[in-house]
């Protein structure tokens, strides 16, 4: 299978949402996303959060320093490096395969956050991880 670009979101994707804040890891989140690099996916974080200061905690870099503690690789965030080759002009929209956030119509959900282990199924039955 060809790489695809996978749109991450974080606050109840990853983890639980503690906006500014670093909230619960959500289980399964690490091992899937860790599977889909393996397979030389592209992960996207793609999140409303921020670079700015709300009482001293900076929101984005949160969702960034979770990544990084599991050594989980970046493509872009809140961005698409690729958007030059589709369009002839700059755009907002970020493209990618698939999209894994808890606010995606068909997400599979549980207690209000992604279920993991169904995505994983899902993932696994598309030839994808």
């Amino acid at each position: 299978m060809d790489s695809l670009t996978i749109l991450v979101d974080f606050d109840d994707t990853c983890c639980r949402d503690s906006y500014p804040h670093r909230g619960e890891e959500i289980p399964g989140a690490v091992s899937v996303l860790r599977d889909l690099c393996k397979k030389g996916h592209r992960l996207i974080l793609w999140t409303c959060r921020e670079h700015v200061s709300i009482a001293g905690v900076d929101p984005l870099q949160e969702a960034l320093n979770w990544f990084a503690s599991y050594h989980l690789p970046l493509y872009a965030v809140n961005d698409d490096p690729d958007v030059g080759r589709l369009w002839m002009f700059p755009s907002r929209k970020v493209h990618g395969d698939f999209l894994i956030d808890d606010k995606a119509l068909g997400v599979p959900k549980t207690d209000g956050v992604v279920d993991w282990k169904a995505v994983r199924k899902f993932l696994k039955s598309e030839g994808i991880i």
